[in-house]
């Protein structure tokens, strides 16, 4: 360094020594103040006390809910409303083994043809004195919510299930046997018939008179699903104003057992001249009595 310094003063001209020395000097400057934040920063950091890491909370992404009702069970008949909650897809279990739900949980429901009115009426012979009266109850005649997002509306403000929960499917009841209540009729079929002679002179007259007809009738879901589960629906058949039609009201309506299956088959056997019961009740014929 002091050859170097030798060499500048005596072979350079004077402003030159000065700027190459001022040189010199700041970069010698620099270099020893870096060296000491350096120093300072490495023992600030040693002297911080460290965080103790907290340990990974556990998540339950889709947590098990119990519903308003405490007592619900599937199908579910929502009373005022005629509509059924026929089974909840994707339910869990809360630990009191009640049936829950979760975010992902979807539900299916069923209405009733004919509560929207309109039903068709045919009879044979004089209105007031006929032969026969036929009430048609097919899927094609209108249910009271008729379309899906109607149904939903009405289960939702009923028994408060989640809106954000979705309805999967909306089908109707297909009537598969019936049987006229305090009469001898009954049969197969989706057409309730007044034959005896009892029912064409009483309930018939009643009917035209805008009294109800009580109606106990059975089937499924329009639908093909896992379970197929058979239901007796208790309602009434009454006369719309101002107009020969009906409208069916619905009461009741719960799946079967097997033993209450057999039962009413046992009736539907009975009858003369026989029907094809064993169409209308295949789950019935290997179902075992408890």
């Amino acid at each position: 360094m002091v050859f170097l310094l030798r060499r500048i003063r005596e072979d350079l001209p004077l402003l030159v020594k000065i700027s190459f020395l001022l040189a010199i000097g700041i970069l010698f400057n620099h270099c020893t103040t870096s060296d000491q934040v350096s120093q300072v920063s490495s023992g600030m950091k040693t002297n911080l006390p460290t965080q103790p890491k907290k340990p990974p909370t556990s998540k339950i992404p889709n947590p098990c809910l119990k519903f308003s009702i405490h007592d619900m069970t599937f199908p579910y008949f929502v009373t005022n409303k005629m509509l059924v909650i026929t089974r909840l897809l994707n339910p869990c279990q809360n630990p009191d083994q009640s049936t829950g739900y979760t975010s992902k949980t979807s539900w299916m429901a069923m209405g009733f043809p004919c509560t929207g009115g309109q039903g068709k009426i045919s009879y044979k012979g004089h209105l007031s004195h006929p032969k026969m009266v036929s009430f048609f109850l097919s899927n094609g005649c209108p249910m009271e919510k008729r379309k899906s997002s109607g149904a939903k509306r009405e289960i939702v403000r009923a028994v408060h299930i989640p809106e954000t929960l979705r309805l999967a499917a909306y089908y109707p009841f297909d009537l598969q046997y019936w049987e006229l209540e305090h009469f001898e009729d009954a049969d197969t079929g989706h057409v309730i018939e007044l034959r005896s002679q009892l029912s064409l002179r009483e309930a018939w007259k009643k009917f035209l008179s805008y009294e109800p007809l009580s109606i106990r009738i059975y089937g499924r879901e329009n639908a093909w699903v896992p379970d197929n589960q058979f239901f007796e629906v208790s309602g009434k058949i009454i006369r719309e104003p101002n107009n020969l039609s009906f409208k069916l009201l619905v009461s009741e309506a719960k799946a079967l057992d097997a033993k209450e299956i057999n039962l009413v088959k046992a009736r539907c056997q009975n009858l003369r001249p026989r029907r094809n019961c064993h169409n209308v009740f295949p789950l019935s014929s290997d179902a075992s009595t408890p």
